[in-house]
């Protein structure tokens, strides 16, 4: 079947208006996506400050500095079989905890 000229035009309008309606719907998914990105973003500073908070709150924290200057240096000598370098004990993976470990380390006599 060969449309008329009146389908014709019929079928043009609703395709226009189809587009149209597409288009609308393309646009507001777009500024949905957007609102979910700006969403996430703003649940991931959530998440790392409750996270920071946490850690806070960690038992470790609550240890005397001696205590874990004992348990550092236990961990550096631990590490070497012979004697330690100053260099190597300064790359030593405990003393990249945080900057407290670190202190404590570089701080702790018995390593130097």
């Amino acid at each position: 079947h060969v449309p008329s000229q009146l389908e014709r035009l019929e079928l043009e309008r609703n395709i226009a208006s189809d587009t149209a309606s597409l288009d609308a719907y393309d646009n507001a998914i777009l500024h949905v996506r957007q609102s979910l990105q700006r969403l996430h973003a703003e649940r991931k500073v959530i998440e790392d400050s409750l996270y920071s908070k946490r850690a806070m709150l960690g038992p470790i924290r609550r240890l005397p500095s001696e205590i874990l200057t004992m348990i550092i240096s236990l961990a550096i000598f631990d590490a070497f079989f012979c004697q330690a370098d100053s260099t190597c004990i300064i790359q030593h993976p405990v003393l990249r905890v945080c900057h407290r470990w670190r202190d404590l380390g570089i701080a702790a006599a018995p390593l130097w």
